[in-house]
């Protein structure tokens, strides 16, 4: 493979330029090894979001723990 891939996983998530994203694009439709690892990469990718989905719906635990440690101690403190 031609490409990285720590490049292709930057290709994925929308991490390089335009002119890097342009020309790995260009280099991904030429090279049938680095294509086969971009599909590769995509899917697991996909399969990862699919999975993750749920929690990355949900209100974020630490937000719920830091306002009860604020609410205890706005109420010890009085």
């Amino acid at each position: 493979m031609c490409l990285s891939e720590s490049i292709v996983q930057c290709y994925l998530d929308h991490e390089l330029s335009t002119e890097m994203r342009d020309r790995i694009t260009v280099h991904i439709n030429s090279c049938p090894m680095c294509r086969v690892a971009f599909t590769k990469a995509k899917e697991e990718a996909t399969l990862v979001e699919s999975a993750l989905a749920l929690e990355m719906t949900l209100q974020v635990p630490t937000d719920r723990l830091r306002a009860r440690i604020e609410a205890a101690i706005l109420a010890a403190s009085n």
